[in-house]
């Protein structure tokens, strides 16, 4: 029994995991914006989704006709970025999944020039 776990576990892993960072945002352009505008909310620019959509063609030209899953942050420029990407795949089944735990995090890097 423990073997067919085991042999179902190995069939469902993927073939291969590609990480993709979202496209150009706002706050890429003005950081200043982040004074104003909560994190998650921040928005693709018009480059940003341009990108995504560059990403969905070159990722689509990697995988092939596999089955792919996309798992995305729930940020809303990933969520943009995964728009562009999807159009590559019109008129296919693909599954994406939110992933909150899928986020940005803060340099914990010691400031220059600081004893560590």
């Amino acid at each position: 029994m423990d073997k067919l776990i085991m042999d179902k576990q190995r069939h469902d892993r993927p073939n291969r995991i590609i990480l993709v960072r979202h496209g150009e945002s706002q706050g890429n352009v003005n950081r200043s914006l982040y004074t104003t505008t909560p994190d998650s909310q921040v928005q693709l620019t018009a480059r940003g989704f341009e990108q995504g959509l560059a990403a969905g063609e070159q990722l689509r030209g990697i995988v092939g006709d596999e089955s792919v899953s996309f798992l995305y942050s729930p940020y809303m420029r990933t969520r943009q970025t995964l728009l562009g990407i999807l159009h590559a795949w019109r008129g296919r089944r693909v599954d994406f999944y939110a992933e909150p735990r899928l986020r940005e995090q803060a340099s914990r890097e010691p400031p220059r020039g600081s004893a560590g």
